[in-house]
Formats: C-alpha cells, structure tokens, sequence
C-alpha cells in the first residue's frame, strides 16, 4: 500500500516562511502575463521610437539639474504623486522606457515580486522623487512605479524632495 509519512513538527515550515508567490497563484500568474505584456510593449516601443527617431528613453535628470539648485534641496514629505507626472530618473534610464516599460529580462523576478504585492494588498515604502518644476524624477523605486503603471493605478505615495530653480541675477550681483 501506500506509506504514510509523519514530518516532525519543527520542520513544517511557518506561514512567515513560506513563499508568498505559492500563497497567491492566481496573482503571480497574472504579474506574469503583466511582466511579458509590458516587457513587449516596451520593445515595440522601443521600435517605434527607432522609426520615427524619437527617443523614447526616460530623461536624465542631470539634464535638466544644471538650472536647479540641488544642494540637498527642500524636503516636502511623504504625499500622493500622480504618475503620469514622473518624466525621468535620477540614474536607471536604461533600464525601463518612457513609459515605465521594463527594458530588461533581468528585471522580471523583482517586478513580479513587487507586483504581486501590490495586487493583494500589502504595503510598499514611499518611493523617493526629485521634484524639478512640475515634473519628477526616480530616485528609488522604478519598479514600484513600473508595476503600480501596469497594474493602472493613477497615483504612488511618494517621499519628495523639490529642488528650486537658481537664481543667476543674484550670483551675478554678489
């Protein structure tokens, strides 16, 4: 017949311990439809962008940084950003495109993971933005901001800090 094996009860393992992709199947599958969907859209636009010879890459911010001020810059707390207003990073541009695609196979695991979490519910750090003018810039958090895009939410808490403009008329008279 069959044998029936008892384990010991110090080797089951605790719900902490488990791995939350076995916990939420239905989830994972989904962020991994999302994941290829996304990473497909990203090359088409990719293509696109060699077509009509746009660049569809994130902008940089130290190309925008040089009219701004940011030496530490002003500290305005943990708020709601609207995600369509975030333009750029402040050093991963190639990493995912303009539209938050991801560009890389290498980031799937990650952006699954994050996704996942994000689909049940569970709670994510702030990601942290550079505010120059109206538009912001990654500094942590590009895959939150990529799968929290994906999965449609129209806005991400976010710790800000705004960098202000320089002022060249007092420099010049000092």
């Amino acid at each position: 017949m069959f044998q029936y094996q008892t384990r010991p009860y110090y080797d089951v393992p605790r719900p902490s311990e488990l791995d939350p992709m076995n916990q939420h199947k239905a989830e994972y599958d989904r962020a991994f439809r999302l994941f290829r969907r996304q990473r497909t859209r990203g090359l088409i636009n990719r293509i696109w962008s060699k077509i009509t010879s746009k660049c569809c890459c994130l902008m940089h911010l130290s190309k925008v940084a040089d009219s701004f001020s940011h030496s530490g810059g002003s500290y305005k707390g943990i708020k709601p950003v609207q995600i369509d207003r975030i333009q750029g990073s402040e050093n991963r541009t190639t990493d995912l495109d303009n539209q938050f695609h991801p560009l890389r196979e290498g980031a799937r695991d990650r952006w699954m993971r994050i996704s996942v979490l994000m689909m049940v519910g569970e709670p994510l750090p702030a990601v942290e933005l550079i505010q120059v003018g109206d538009d912001y810039f990654v500094r942590d958090g590009h895959h939150r901001i990529s799968a929290a895009r994906a999965l449609g939410l129209k806005h991400i808490d976010a710790e800000v800090t705004a960098w202000q403009p320089q002022n060249h008329e007092l420099s010049l008279a000092g």
